[in-house]
């Protein structure tokens, strides 16, 4: 295998020099936008190993087996496809543990670690903004179980929880004359949009609430399904994959994996601990 055969969908900013990088959105660093519910603008064949994390969860059943299947088809025959989802099975034993737990000790923390576990099984499937109660939760000035939060979310949610910490921290500042003129140009870039949502709700009326819902909703923040091992591989099999195993993040059927740390830290940590990592070899044609 050689790197410049390698594909990470949905890369985000979580994304290695020696990758294609593919994303719906621009994040910089020379990255390939397109629209993922489209087929991927690559020939048959093109790749040895196709790679996403946390991006099938945003794409419901249907649509999430179409791009199952369209990374088959761009794969080679025997080639490698690692998907890395939030694990249904793992964040339910963990609420259930912490439903549990609150219900004997009725403790600030227990009470902590079960609202916390209720956020993270519902918040990414309901919320109606961005952010949503995980935001608002890290938010506080007096979280009670960060730890459990830290361990629970991994290395991003940790820096998050650093970068709200550091916000309150910091005292209140005048903005210099220069933050200002910059501040409002920033602005006056805003004005085209904010008079396209203007003519929106003139023409919509009561319904632009309704229109606006629904534009977050499919915009790709939200999840939209959640799969557990059982699931995810019946749902790879049926979409053209064999050899299914479920993984660890630091092992894998690609050659020296690790050293991509898209999955771990420099130092082993697991960027996203409460994740189901599985993969899949390309079915040949004859065995579809």
């Amino acid at each position: 295998m050689t790197s410049s055969r390698y594909l990470n969908i949905g890369c985000g900013h979580h994304r290695h020099p020696d990758w294609v990088n593919v994303d719906m959105y621009d994040s910089g660093g020379g990255i390939i936008v397109h629209d993922l519910r489209t087929p991927l603008p690559f020939a048959d064949g093109t790749f040895e190993v196709v790679y996403h994390s946390h991006a099938l969860e945003h794409f419901d059943r249907e649509q999430g087996e179409r791009l199952l299947r369209e990374c088959r088809r761009v794969l080679a025959p025997g080639g490698v496809l690692r998907v890395v989802v939030p694990d249904l099975e793992q964040i339910a034993r963990a609420y259930l543990a912490a439903l549990d737990e609150v219900s004997r000790s009725r403790s600030e923390v227990s009470a902590a670690n079960h609202e916390w576990m209720v956020i993270e099984m519902v918040d990414q499937l309901a919320r109606h903004q961005s952010g949503g109660e995980v935001s608002r939760y890290i938010a506080r000035p007096d979280v009670a179980n960060l730890d459990f939060v830290g361990a629970r979310w991994g290395a991003e949610g940790k820096g998050l929880i650093a970068d709200h910490a550091a916000a309150r921290r910091a005292p209140g500042q005048r903005a210099g004359r220069f933050a200002t003129m910059l501040a409002r140009l920033r602005q006056v870039r805003k004005y085209p949009m904010y008079l396209r949502e203007l003519a929106l709700l003139l023409i919509l009326g009561r319904g632009y609430k309704v229109w606006a819902l629904g534009r977050y909703r499919l915009a790709g923040d939200v999840h939209l399904w959640m799969y557990d091992r059982v699931s995810l591989a019946a749902t790879l099999e049926r979409c053209g994959f064999g050899a299914v195993i479920e993984r660890r993040a630091d092992e894998s059927y690609v050659t020296d994996w690790r050293r991509f740390n898209l999955d771990t830290g420099q130092d082993g940590s697991v960027y996203r601990p409460n994740s189901l990592f599985m993969e899949g070899r390309a079915a040949r044609r004859a065995e579809l």
